[in-house]
C-alpha cells in the first residue's frame, strides 16, 4: 500500500479486545507483533493496541522482543 500510495498510506500496526478490564498481551501477541516489525522494509516499530473493558495496552514493539510500553497521562 505504501508503494501504491507513493508513500501517504502507512501501515501502523494492530489492534484488538481482549475480555479483560486491563489488557494484558499473550505470549501469541507479542510473537505475532515482532512478525509485523520483522515485515517492515523501514525496520521501525509497529504500533500494537489491545483494548479491555476498562482501558488499554499500548506499545511500540519492535525487533528482537525489544518494546516501549506506552501509559496514560492525565
Amino acid at each position: 500500500m505504501w508503494r501504491e500510495s507513493r508513500g501517504l498510506v502507512r501501515y501502523l500496526g494492530e489492534w484488538h479486545t481482549h475480555p479483560e478490564k486491563v489488557p494484558t498481551p499473550s505470549w501469541l501477541d507479542r510473537a505475532e507483533w515482532e512478525k509485523l516489525a520483522q515485515l517492515r522494509a523501514d525496520r521501525r516499530p509497529v504500533l500494537a493496541v489491545v483494548v479491555g473493558t476498562h482501558g488499554l495496552h499500548v506499545e511500540q514493539a519492535a525487533i528482537g522482543f525489544r518494546s516501549l510500553v506506552m501509559t496514560p497521562v492525565g
